[in-house]
């Protein structure tokens, strides 16, 4: 006989949210995004570059020992991998904005018809100058001026690294890394949003990044810290414009498909449809009720659907 009482009768008090209850929260952070305007979501990003350049300045540390790296470069990788995330997690804890997750929410809120299409590509472009920003102004003030990575093995460690993420692979490469990695950061962000508590979504967070970071695949965010920082200590392996068209376009390209594979078909399953329209309805998109600034947003409560 199945038991008719709730889940929480049976189980008792869960940390996590269920699939729809998630699927809503991905979507009002879609929306919020849009209600925001530019100019925060612009600055939230710049903090959001500069925050994941500290998981990556820790990496490049950790993982730069030139005995380990000899011995046991499988050791070094994970080792690497295990730190990076601290990056993202506060990205996640403090509310900032990173274009990779932004990919999924923004992608999902259009998906739905609660943003507008044109947001969808701008807020993507917003986002990924302000992440530049903040990774540039990172790697420039606490990286190169203040003599971090000056001396091997550390600007060693931080050349091999670069070579490897804009000189080694070519663009097909990159596109297809950067594909499964944001796959796995969208996991990050759902598995983030199901978490009811702190400690819960740190681990949500932290396992899917290790994993992206551990098989080697490619960020657009991460590798703004690592290419410009070999640019700024002198590398002659590769120029701006390498690593621009190589390494900065197609990751940026294979991170929004990879977003895709999550986004598609978690909507189908776990976001409701839309009621059925009138004729009338039909030919007119879903609009706010009240419409917030494009670049300074609304701090008034918007109505997102009709």
């Amino acid at each position: 006989m199945v038991s008719t009482l709730p889940r929480s009768a049976l189980y008792g008090p869960s940390d996590t949210r269920d699939q729809v209850a998630t699927a809503q929260i991905i979507l009002a952070t879609g929306e919020k995004k849009y209600q925001d305007g530019f100019i925060k979501q612009f600055v939230k990003a710049i903090y959001g570059g500069a925050l994941l350049t500290f998981g990556g300045n820790l990496a490049l540390v950790v993982g730069s020992s030139p005995a380990l790296q000899a011995s046991d470069p499988g050791l070094a990788k994970i080792l690497f991998a295990v730190v990076f995330p601290v990056g993202l997690i506060m990205i996640s804890l403090l509310g900032m904005e990173l274009v990779t997750s932004t990919m999924l929410t923004a992608f999902v809120s259009t998906l739905k018809r609660t943003t507008p299409l044109w947001f969808y590509p701008a807020i993507l472009l917003v986002q990924t100058l302000g992440n530049l920003v903040g990774c540039l102004l990172y790697d420039a003030f606490l990286m190169h001026w203040t003599g971090e990575f000056a001396s091997a093995p550390y600007s060693t460690y931080v050349q091999t690294v670069a070579i490897g993420k804009v000189v080694t692979p070519n663009a097909a490469q990159i596109f297809l890394r950067a594909i499964g990695c944001n796959i796995l950061v969208s996991i990050a962000v759902w598995q983030g949003a199901q978490s009811r508590e702190g400690i819960s979504k740190i681990v949500a967070i932290h396992l899917p990044i290790f994993c992206f970071v551990a098989c080697g695949f490619d960020h657009v965010v991460a590798n703004m810290c690592f290419g410009p920082l070999a640019l700024l200590l002198g590398t002659d392996s590769f120029t701006t414009g390498t690593y621009i068209v190589k390494s900065m376009l197609p990751s940026f390209a294979g991170n929004t498909v990879g977003s895709w594979f999550i986004g598609l078909p978690f909507v189908w399953w776990y976001l409701p449809s839309q009621p059925e329209q009138t004729d009338a309805e039909a030919q007119s998109p879903p609009s706010l009720s009240r419409k917030p600034s494009i670049l300074w947003g609304s701090d008034k409560p918007v109505l997102l659907s009709k």
